[in-house]
């Protein structure tokens, strides 16, 4: 060949102009996955910066994935499922609309003030040790403190610039475990150390509101 191939290679803002039976890429959920995890990486594996695949379900932007974890609408679950193939029942319980524990929720806020808490937080050395990182839906109570898998502290902003997790805001092609701010890989974050006896209380707090425990308390 004597001549250059040249490729130019764009990526959609709009999944609706894309005219296909599936979205191309399958995003399979993981264990305790939020639902805004698993859309942050659908969008992600599909070429679409989670910003843009607000888009999708007609919403305004803003926290527009962490909203859809305490309430999918019915046509939202419906073109999910016919997009991704992922069944109805698997999208609900990535949701936190059934969870009796709403209440111990952290609140559903973006705030840069250090003394406030963030709405999600996360584990790095989860992060760091799953082959897709995702979020967690325990990550979301207020309840919890720390990992039970690696005994550490759990973490709710970048230790780089401060800012929360704010994967719905992407603009661009990031990872979701990148902070949306400084693009600081929050797997890399410090290990934060935690008492034996802080561990004990979360454990005691977390049997006294189990489901099962906790009915009629809550």
């Amino acid at each position: 060949m004597t001549g250059t191939a040249e490729f130019a290679i764009e990526v959609q803002s709009r999944y609706q102009e894309i005219h296909s039976d599936r979205w191309p890429v399958v995003v399979v959920p993981q264990a305790d996955e939020l639902l805004s995890s698993w859309l942050n990486r659908l969008a992600f594996a599909n070429g679409i910066a989670p910003r843009h695949f607000a888009d999708v379900f007609g919403m305004d932007g803003g926290m527009w994935s962490a909203r859809l974890d305490l309430a999918l609408p019915d046509g939202a679950a419906r073109l999910l499922h016919h997009y991704s193939g992922v069944a109805r029942d698997t999208l609900a319980a990535m949701t936190l609309a059934q969870d009796e524990r709403t209440r111990l929720l952290l609140p559903l806020r973006q705030t840069g003030h250090r003394r406030r808490s963030t709405w999600l937080q996360f584990c790095p050395q989860c992060l760091a040790s799953d082959l897709a990182p995702y979020f967690r839906r325990r990550w979301r109570m207020a309840t919890s403190i720390s990992c039970p898998m690696h005994g550490c502290g759990l973490r709710d902003r970048c230790p780089s610039c401060g800012s929360g997790t704010a994967a719905f805001d992407q603009p661009g092609l990031i990872p979701q475990h990148h902070c949306t701010t400084c693009h600081f890989d929050l797997r890399t974050a410090a290990k934060v150390s935690v008492t034996a006896a802080t561990r004990r209380f979360e454990r005691c707090l977390h049997d006294l509101l189990r489901p099962e425990a906790a009915k009629g308390f809550l």
